[in-house]
């Protein structure tokens, strides 16, 4: 999990340079968002708050207390307001809501949608869904991204029968199963230990281009 919050932090930076260079301040959403260590870590590291906005989902309302106290402190630290809206809901409810004609308007829509932790949990079907409704809400050009533990993981006989952790594993073929069919630029990756798989990909750019 800290290799995972080293390449967010990563991608964040990529997404701020190419908002640079359209002219406009960067919109992120984060679902599942938990403490948002990285995008702490990503504003502590020269990320400028003044040009940046995060949204950012989770269905824990302590933990978003907790990410609430960590945006401000980080904002007190800079001297910088740290623009963000924190958003209480669940995955399922969420999907429920949602519908696959719900694209978000391509000035509202966001320039990286990711999601880091939930699909261990989730089923293919749900990560499917979950990975359409951020497509649609992700501009034209943007990126989507998601994790998963990678189905070799050696520690997981340890998590399963010491800690009574159950995750759902994939490996890079099944991760890019769950894909949406209009994509480009995919790349299947895992971290340095091979314990995390990473899928990414872009919104085509003429997606949506009349919404």
């Amino acid at each position: 999990h800290r290799n995972r919050i080293d390449i967010l932090v990563t991608h964040l930076k990529q997404a701020t340079a190419q908002a640079k260079t359209l002219g406009r301040p960067l919109r992120v959403l984060n679902i599942g968002c938990g403490p948002a260590v990285e995008i702490e870590r990503f504003l502590l590291a020269g990320g400028d708050p003044d040009s940046a906005h995060f949204t950012l989902v989770d269905f824990s309302e302590v933990t978003l207390e907790h990410t609430r106290a960590k945006m401000e402190e980080v904002g007190r630290r800079l001297g910088k307001t740290v623009h963000f809206e924190l958003v209480n809901d669940s995955v399922h409810n969420l999907l429920k809501r949602a519908t696959r004609a719900d694209a978000a308007p391509v000035a509202e829509a966001y320039d990286f949608a990711y999601c880091a932790g939930l699909f261990d949990y989730l089923s293919d079907k749900v990560c499917s869904r979950l990975l359409e409704y951020l497509y649609a809400r992700t501009r034209p050009g943007g990126q989507v991204l998601v994790t998963n533990v990678h189905s070799s993981n050696s520690q997981r006989g340890v998590m399963e029968h010491v800690l009574e952790w159950y995750l759902i594993y994939r490996d890079e073929a099944r991760l890019q199963s769950v894909l949406p069919s209009r994509r480009s630029e995919e790349k299947i990756f895992t971290d340095a230990t091979g314990v995390n798989v990473f899928a990414s990909f872009l919104v085509p750019a003429l997606e949506r281009a009349n919404a």
